[in-house]
Parts: C-alpha cells; sequence; structure tokens
C-alpha cells in the first residue's frame, strides 16, 4: 500500500513557522564620552582611571560579543536560504507527486525527510543566538549606565590603550 503521511507531512512541511529570532541585536553601546585635557576647565565628573580601565575592558567584551552574534545570524540566514530553496522544491514536487507510484512517494517523502531535518536544525540554532543577544543586551545596559557619555581624561585613556596593546 502506497503511503499517504506524505500529503500530511508535505503541508506541514511547508507551513512550517519557522521561529526566527531578532537576531539583529540591540547594538547601542557609545563609550567615547567626552574626553579632556588635565588642565580644562571642566566642572563636572571625570571617570578614574580604574573606572576608564573597565570601560574599555567592557568596550572589547561588546566587539567580541557583536562579532560572535554576527556568526550566528550569518548561519541562521545560511540555513533559512536553505529552507526556502526545499520548501520551493517540496512545493513543486507536491504538485507531481504519483499517488500510485511508490518510487514517487518515496522520492517525495525523502524530501519532506530532508526539510524536516533543516527545520530542526535551524530552530537549533535559535537558542543559542538569542542567548547571545541577551547577555549582549545586558552587557550594553551595564555598559551605558557606568560608561557612555562619561567625561575621562585622555591622557589616561592613552596610557590604558597603550598598556593593552
Amino acid at each position: 500500500m502506497i503511503s499517504r503521511r506524505l500529503v500530511v507531512q508535505g503541508l506541514l512541511a511547508t507551513s512550517v513557522a519557522l521561529i526566527c529570532s531578532d537576531v539583529s541585536a540591540r547594538r547601542g553601546f557609545t563609550f567615547r564620552g567626552r574626553g579632556i585635557g588635565r588642565g580644562s576647565n571642566y566642572s563636572g565628573p571625570v571617570m578614574t582611571r580604574g573606572e576608564l580601565r573597565s570601560c574599555v575592558i567592557q568596550e572589547e567584551h561588546l566587539k567580541g560579543l557583536e562579532k560572535e552574534i554576527s556568526a550566528h545570524e550569518q548561519a541562521i540566514s545560511q540555513s533559512q536560504t536553505q529552507l526556502e530553496q526545499i520548501e520551493a522544491e517540496l512545493k513543486t514536487a507536491e504538485r507531481y507527486v504519483n499517488l500510485r507510484s511508490q518510487d514517487s512517494v518515496d522520492r517525495f517523502n525523502r524530501l519532506v525527510d530532508e526539510h524536516g531535518v533543516l527545520v530542526d536544525q535551524h530552530n537549533a540554532k535559535l537558542p543559542l543566538v538569542n542567548e547571545k543577544i541577551e547577555t549582549h543586551s545586558q552587557a550594553v545596559n551595564v555598559f551605558n549606565k557606568a560608561c557612555a557619555e562619561k567625561a575621562y581624561y585622555e591622557d589616561d585613556l592613552m596610557q590604558i590603550e597603550a598598556e593593552r596593546r
């Protein structure tokens, strides 16, 4: 008897709603506040060298997270393209499958199975990138609170950057 799962599975496979995260993470951090010279006439608070060093380290960490997120975004984009291609193949194949031919049904079912594997692989990537985005967002919030738009001495920054090279 010819397998009838192809129609049901084919329809399910093509109607799978891909859970695509907000892979464009919030990347709003600005460190370079107001650099001032030692003799400047500035009356507001100025970061200590320790605070500034911490901000420089946090900034480097945020840039590293952004690179990781970008790599994950690329992988998700590639798998989404693969899914779109196989879904187009499924739609075409579904119209031409011969329900009286076990070979035809088996070929279609293999395509459905391949699609299912790709959907599982794609969806498995999403929690990791979502976790990275959440980590990044939290780090941005901490960074912005401690570092963004804060004044610092330019010579302190130059010394810290020289030490980090």
